[in-house]
């Protein structure tokens, strides 16, 4: 399996472009199971809605409990998730 990381700044004042790329990025690097790791903000700011839009069937899970510091207790859990899901791609969104 091939690891690649693509990294895209997406701040508040950019994130139309930002986000619309992604859907691009996901599709270069042969995704067809996307899960997305973010927080209960980017849900509740409406950037999740547009990612479960952009992405479609292509967006098999989402994970929106990822706290400050992230504790072991997310990482665990989100592994499972990836597990579980078969997801060929992880997105993350948020974070400073």
């Amino acid at each position: 399996m091939s690891k690649k990381i693509v990294y895209g700044e997406a701040v508040r004042t950019r994130m139309q472009s930002g986000v619309d790329k992604l859907a691009d990025a996901v599709k270069q690097l042969g995704g067809k199971r996307a899960l997305l790791v973010t927080t209960h903000s980017q849900r509740a700011n409406g950037n999740v809605a547009r990612i479960e839009t952009l992405l479609g069937k292509t967006l098999v899970s989402i994970s929106d409990s990822t706290q400050q510091h992230v504790p072991q207790s997310n990482v665990d859990a989100v592994i499972a998730l990836a597990q579980t899901t078969n997801a060929d791609v992880l997105i993350a969104l948020g974070g400073g």
